[in-house]
């Protein structure tokens, strides 16, 4: 913002809302993405011998295989707990993503996003201030 003129702050601000309101959404569901293909991929073991429809509940939702589970008497027990360990094993996976995404993210802050500068000394603007920086500037060519 203070790169910016006073005329266009409101914009700038807008702009800047945006695009964390659109990165916060797009990472949200690159998360939720990881999180349910490694949910699908772990439980799928666990799905064996389940009618079809069963076995789409299950696979999609953590709370799908607790519904399965409750419908399926003796044999929902190993299945919540074969769903809670997908889900956990899953969890693990989109924080280690969210980790890496955060990251690369102060990388980047780091290297491209510009930092308070130090204000440098002005330049004389008398005759005695410019002829002392000669003087300096000589006496350093010779040196």
């Amino acid at each position: 913002m203070a790169a910016l003129p006073r005329e266009k702050a409101g914009v700038g601000s807008a702009i800047g809302n945006t695009v964390r309101q659109v990165g916060g959404a797009l990472g949200v569901a690159v998360l939720g993405s990881i999180l349910a293909a490694v949910y699908r991929h772990d439980i799928a073991g666990a799905l064996t011998g389940l009618p079809a429809a069963a076995k789409d509940a299950a696979g999609a939702s953590i709370s799908g295989a607790y519904g399965v589970a409750a419908q399926a008497g003796p044999a929902g027990a190993e299945l919540i707990a074969r769903s809670n360990d997908a889900f956990i094993h899953a969890m693990h996976y989109a924080a280690i993503g969210s980790t890496v995404f955060a990251l690369l993210g102060a990388l980047t802050v780091f290297i491209w996003l510009p930092g308070k500068r130090p204000a440098s000394a002005p330049s004389p603007t008398t005759a005695e201030g410019l002829a002392e920086e000669q003087v300096i500037e000589l006496a350093e060519a010779v040196g």
